[in-house]
């Protein structure tokens, strides 16, 4: 028995389990792109087989406690971590099982007690006995249904059929069935739709219809259809107009879609058949926009040995569903599909909704609900401010601040019922606790690791009692992953001073999502979108902005936008030979916009199926859209409104027309400005226009009480103009170039000095390190929130951190310190790549928690780690090419030694790595469940960290498995595990949809370079695959 246990949840079997799961939820995050969550949860996540696959894993990881006899405590730690995992699926069952997610709207002054449930449920009413059973329904998966009682002691049958998405009725061909037809009538009052039976009769208001029956008399207009011969025809007892006249009583072949018309009523044909049904089916038409499409649950009602098709109409999820009634023998059957009501046992009353938007902008920057909780049975009674990372707890009832009415009329609560809470966080403790002490305890592997190094005579030791051991058979498994200007004179536009442009870039601005910051920022953004470039015609982005603005018809002459795509170029008349066209170039001779017809074809495409023309088409207009608002002073926001609740600033076009106590002192500010900017630009004398400048800022102090302090002003002034990030980028990859060339010589050539070398430049990098910390230091004083809350931060503090684990494995390796130092490089200069926004955002309010600072940071640091890993595999398996078993020389060995070194720091960085992402991860959902009560919600992104664990964990473990790990499967392993990173970052942030999505499922192209590097990897894996069984 022990045996067959042994087999079964052996290590080889469970390892088999888990690479499934991480296919299946792999699977799983691209079907969630296409059809949503209920898409996923329906094939993947909520199915039985994935269940089991977790309880088949969890009592694998019972039986390995006790088979590895991880209770004892020199193991403790170890036991730690897996007892974790055992609480953690305990309280996840109890959580899918026990619990519900609901959600609560509840008006301002108004009391509620019910909630209605995010999951989907068919609800059943038969003669007043209710039934319901929890469903899932999505295009791919469909949950089944069934339920069978008596009524009238006669048999009823309620069973699935099948799910319509798009679901309309229409009339389609059937063997049995019978004439009908669908008129469409348009009147005054509006249009409807008539489903015509045969020999039957419909009156619309003016309007007879009639299929297959005469009517002798008629006072109204009648319009009769007949059948003859199998075809349709049309006549009228008046005149009916269609392209040519029918006169009274004609019969004409009537010809569907096609409009007739009697007085001032219209009606067409969409559906005729001689053999019909109506049945419910899906619309391919498109035709009704998205958020009004209503899907169909298709029911079989058998009774009475009768069997009817009931069409249950919804959206699913925590929408309400449209009830159907049915009556059977003077019996009541209502049916209905979607959300199901819950009633609590106390009641809510909303006293007041808050809203708080960022500073002259629509965003919101806090929300927050004023209740009173209201409970009879226990007479009691109290009040609460609910909102983001703030919970009402109560009666095991959690209720978080979700979302709101877009009138602020009333409050939007998501309710959580979790009796699976307390063992998930006994589960977290365990498991953090547990990984914290595998980094320290003295006989854990990571400090065996750390403590052991490899001498040259061990490495010969070990290849000469290798070399004539029995061929390995190796597993390797690899996831696949217009306006006029005051001038027009061309020689002026260059001639904006230096000193002034300084001071212009400190004036304070606001932009459009409210932040407060100096000019300077904004001109960086826009010089960057326009050019690509810090620099235009030798002026920098203060003068350049200056320059735009003041002198916008001689800049619209000026080719200084870029253009790659020939057919563009034919579009705007430019020559092939031209890679840049001015801004007058994009109009036709009568005026028109050469690009607006292409553009608009491009827009209503999905951005995934836009070609390179299509993207380029649209990055062009975008260019061109901030050039015109920067030529008519849009960008100019630098006027605040005095006492206005919303602190709006105003740009110089509004500042004219808003007319308010400082309106003439406003105006007159902008024209003296203009004009003195203009005589300078001409007599070179920026006396004035530096005084003026200087008048503005006292209007901006003194009418405006959210201006950030100096300090803050100047902090930002002072990271715009070193740029730290950027100017750091050379800096590390020659570096680490430099000083991994020296390594590799040094493993070929004996080098002395290698020492001296390494010392210096740890000392550079070490410098470049404290530079780097500065930048991210300005950046969250000048943000004002942690710096990795987007895409460009997050990929700055990979950089810093991937710099950290080199500096940390210096004194262990010197490889690690010279491959981290590219890699950060190399991460710096793909945050600085066009697609990445470096500007600094406001923040969403579930964002603004101290959970940002410590998951995001967490999690992000174990990509630095897990990517020393991988440089330091691809190193290896280099290294692996040029040994040359037929040349057993000093040389030869000195590689093994190097491989042996590499991997040893290698699987260092895994540990490491892996307790920072599960840490970090598990961490994130402890916010997540504080902030809106789900800890675990199968978002792309935490579904593709679990796969990065999983995988991670398989290469710790694979040295369990007999004659599987070597060196070679771990450089390998430890190169491709990495993809599942990249696609935990870029991948769901980029290419996938969810609430870490920065494209939201749009996808950005991907840069060349990604390919070449694939290439690369692929041809070193061939090529060392030959020397894989050396050591």
């Amino acid at each position: 028995m022990n045996r067959l246990l042994k087999t079964i949840f052996g290590m080889e079997i469970i390892s088999v389990f888990l690479m499934f799961m991480a296919l299946s939820c792999a699977i799983a995050t691209f079907i969630e792109n296409d059809f949503g969550p209920t898409g996923s949860k329906a094939f993947v996540y909520g199915q039985t087989w994935f269940e089991l696959v977790m309880l088949i894993l969890t009592i694998g990881i019972i039986f390995h406690i006790f088979w590895f006899k991880m209770y004892k405590k020199e193991k403790f730690f170890i036991f730690m971590i897996h007892i974790s995992i055992v609480f953690i699926f305990v309280g996840s069952a109890m959580t899918r099982y026990l619990g519900y997610e609901a959600v609560m709207t509840i008006p301002e002054g108004a009391m509620e007690n019910r909630v209605y449930s995010t999951d989907e449920y068919i609800q059943l009413n038969i003669d007043g006995k209710s039934y319901d059973k929890k469903v899932m329904m999505t295009p791919i998966s469909q949950s089944n249904f069934e339920y069978q009682t008596t009524l009238n002691n006669k048999p009823l049958l309620i069973k699935f059929n099948r799910f319509v998405q798009n679901a309309t009725e229409k009339i389609v061909s059937v063997e049995d069935g019978k004439t009908m037809m669908t008129v469409f009538v348009l009147e005054a009052m509006g249009t409807h739709s008539l489903d015509l039976e045969n020999q039957k009769q419909i009156d619309s208001k003016f309007i007879t219809f009639t299929l297959n029956k005469k009517i002798e008399t008629n006072s109204k207009p009648t319009v009769n259809f007949e059948t003859i011969n199998n075809e349709f025809f049309i006549s009228s007892n008046i005149e009916l107009a269609s392209d040519e006249i029918i006169k009274p009583n004609t019969k004409t072949k009537l010809e569907l879609d096609k409009l007739y018309k009697i007085g001032q009523t219209q009606f067409k044909i969409s559906d005729a058949q001689i053999n019909g049904a109506l049945k419910v089916i899906s619309d391919h038409s498109n035709q009704t926009p998205k958020d009004k499409q209503l899907n169909a649950v298709i029911l079989d009602l058998t009774y009475d040995n009768k069997t009817i098709e009931v069409p249950l109409y919804g959206k699913g999820g925590s929408n309400h569903g449209i009830t159907k009634k049915i009556v059977l023998d003077d019996k009541s059957v209502s049916l209905s599909w979607g959300t199901k009501e819950f009633v609590l046992p106390f009641s809510i009353l909303l006293n007041d909704f808050k809203l708080e938007r960022y500073p002259g902008s629509n965003s919101p920057s806090f929300y927050s609900s004023d209740v009173k909780v209201y409970d009879k049975e226990a007479n009691n009674s109290f009040e609460y401010t609910i909102f983001m990372n703030n919970v009402l707890d109560y009666k095991g009832y959690r209720f978080f601040q979700s979302s709101y009415k877009m009138d602020e009329s009333a409050t939007i609560l998501s309710v959580n019922k979790d009796p699976g809470k307390t063992p998930t966080y006994i589960g977290y403790f365990l498991l953090f606790s547990g990984l914290f002490l595998t980094l320290f305890v003295k006989n854990s592997r990571f400090k065996k690791l750390s403590s052991k190094k490899f001498t040259l005579e061990e490495i010969k030791n070990n290849y000469n009692m290798k070399k004539n051991l029995a061929t390995i058979i190796l597993l390797c498994i690899s996831f696949l992953v217009p306006q006029k200007s005051f001038c027009s004179d061309e020689a002026n536009i260059y001639n904006i001073d230096k000193n002034h442009s300084k001071l212009f870039g400190e004036l304070i601005i606001q932009d459009y999502q409210g932040r407060i910051k100096p000019l300077n920022s904004l001109a960086i953004e826009i010089i960057n979108k326009i050019s690509k470039k810090d620099e235009v015609k030798n002026l920098d982005a203060n003068q350049f902005f200056i320059s735009m603005m003041l002198y916008p018809d001689v800049w619209k002459t000026i080719p200084i936008y870029k253009i790659k795509n020939e057919k563009i170029k034919e579009l705007l008349e430019i020559n092939s030979k031209e890679n840049l066209f001015s801004f007058n170039d994009i109009y036709s001779n009568d005026g028109s916009y050469k690009l607006e017809n292409e553009l608009e074809l491009a827009n209503n495409k999905s951005a995934s199926l836009r070609d390179e023309y299509e993207k380029e088409l649209i990055k062009i207009d975008e260019v061109l859209n901030i050039s015109y608002s920067l030529f008519i002073g849009d960008f100019l926001k630098i006027f605040p409104i005095k006492n206005d609740e919303n602190n709006k600033w105003l740009n110089i076009n509004q500042s004219m027309q808003h007319e308010d106590s400082e309106y003439e002192t406003r105006n007159n500010l902008i024209k003296e400005y203009y004009l003195s900017l203009l005589e300078a630009t001409k007599t070179s004398n920026w006396q004035k226009p530096n005084s003026i400048l200087n008048e503005i800022k006292n209007y901006q102090n003194s009418n405006s009480n959210i201006i950030p302090p100096k300090a803050k002003i100047e902090a930002e002034l002072f990271f715009n103009k070193f740029n730290i990030f950027e100017k750091l980028t050379p800096f590390y990859l020659i570096l680490g170039s430099t000083l991994l060339g020296l390594i590799l010589i040094n493993i070929f050539y004996s080098i002395s000095k290698i020492e001296k070398f390494t010392k210096i430049t740890l000392l550079l990098l070490i410098v470049c390190f404290i530079l780097h910390t500065i930048g991210l230091a300005l950046r969250w004083y000048v943000s004002g929130h942690a710096p990795w809350s987007n895409g460009y931060e997050s990929m700055i503090y990979i950089a810093w951190a991937i710099a950290l684990s080199g500096i940390y494995f210096s004194r262990q390796s010197h490889l690690a310190l010279a491959t981290t130092s590219i890699l950060s490089g190399i991460t710096l200069f793909v945050a600085h790549l066009s697609w990445m926004e470096p500007q600094i955002t406001t923040l969403a309010p579930v964002l603004k928690s101290y959970w940002l600072t410590i998951h995001v940071s967490v999690i992000t640091a174990s990509y630095g780690f897990l990517a020393l890993s991988c440089l330091l595999g691809f190193i290896s398996l280099v290294l692996f090419i040029f040994a040359n078993p037929k040349n057993e020389n000093e040389r030869f060995f000195k590689i093994l030694l190097s491989i042996k070194e590499s991997n040893r720091i290698n699987e260092m960085a895994i540990l490491m790595g892996i307790v920072l992402l599960v840490i970090g991860n598990f961490l994130g959902g402890i916010w997540a469940n504080e902030s809106w009560g789900r800890y675990w919600g199968w978002d792309p992104k935490e579904t593709w960290t679990l796969i990065s664990i999983i995988i991670y964990s398989l290469i710790i473990h694979f040295k369990y498995i007999k004659n599987f790990m070597n060196e070679y499967l771990l450089s390998l392993l430890s190169v491709i595990s990495y993809f599942s990173i990249i696609m935990t970052y870029f991948g769901v942030n980029y290419f996938l949809s969810g609430k870490h999505s920065y494209a939201k499922g749009d996808a950005v192209q991907i840069p060349d370079f990604v390919f070449i590097s694939l290439f690369i990897i692929l041809l070193t894996i061939v090529l060392s695959y030959r020397n894989r069984k050396l050591i």
